[in-house]
């Protein structure tokens, strides 16, 4: 295999996994929103292990980084045109990528204070209903406790 096919492949699995995570970044805003937190849950799972191939393919520590950066000019026109196109669709996709995340944190953080404020209301309601003692006289009927 060519230092350019090599290129190509390396360059277009990391595209694949990029598209892939935005799919699944998708599925994850429906089910943050459906409130399906168990189905979020493997779909996190599958998430992180495609964070950690695109993060291990891309280390800039690997050879492959090394190889392109000291190698590129020696490909002909044709060649590093293409995995310069694949490379620029990749950050366009993680970009993309980084928009969803946003979003879904921002759906998130909203849902979260949503149940915030519920909570918060129904503690409220809890004091409230303290407030009438309806033990402490026997009666049937509830009555307000104003020594409060």
């Amino acid at each position: 295999m060519t230092a350019s096919e090599n290129y190509l492949q390396a360059f277009s699995e990391r595209r694949a996994y990029c598209l892939a995570l935005i799919d699944l970044s998708q599925q994850q805003f429906q089910l943050i929103a459906a409130e399906d937190y168990s189905g979020l849950l493997g779909l996190l799972s599958h998430k992180q292990q495609l964070i950690d191939l695109l993060v291990s393919s891309g280390a800039p520590e690997s050879d492959l980084w090394q190889e392109w950066k000291q190698g590129r000019d020696r490909l002909s026109a044709a060649d590093r045109a293409a995995c310069e196109t694949i490379l620029d669709d990749t950050e366009t996709l993680l970009r993309q990528l980084m928009q969803q995340e946003a979003q879904c944190t921002t759906h998130v953080a909203t849902r979260h204070e949503a149940v915030q404020t519920a909570l918060q209301q129904v503690q409220q309601a809890g004091v409230a209903l303290n407030g009438y003692d309806a033990s402490s006289t026997g009666a049937s009927h509830r009555r307000l406790n104003i020594d409060l």
